[in-house]
């Protein structure tokens, strides 16, 4: 464990990395129905644990560079941490309501 930073710095530094940290193997899993129908399967990919630790760390990483820097805008609020869609999506369904009601906001 304690070689992980050291590791994931030096593919940070150098750009590269190996395949198994990339790739996934496709496995499909059935959900309902018929087991003969196609649409009754989704797909689920396995990831190496390590690659899984990796890409976490970068996305941790380039989220906090975003916030710093102020990447997102206001409406990006479902790519930020302690914001989401759900009042976005209840106010514009207040909003419609209103409209189609033919009432004053």
């Amino acid at each position: 464990m304690p070689y992980l930073p050291c590791l994931f710095d030096k593919i940070l530094n150098i750009g590269y990395t190996r395949n198994f940290l990339k790739h996934g193997f496709v496995v499909t899993l059935h959900k309902n129905g018929n087991i003969h129908d196609v649409d009754s399967y989704r797909g689920k990919t396995l990831l190496s644990t390590l690659g899984k630790v990796f890409t976490r760390l970068l996305n941790n990483r380039l989220t906090d560079w975003a916030e710093k820097y102020g990447v997102y805008g206001e409406a990006q609020a479902g790519f930020r941490s302690d914001m989401g869609t759900t009042d976005l999506f209840v106010f514009y369904g207040l909003v419609s309501h209103m409209i189609n009601s033919n009432k004053k906001l």
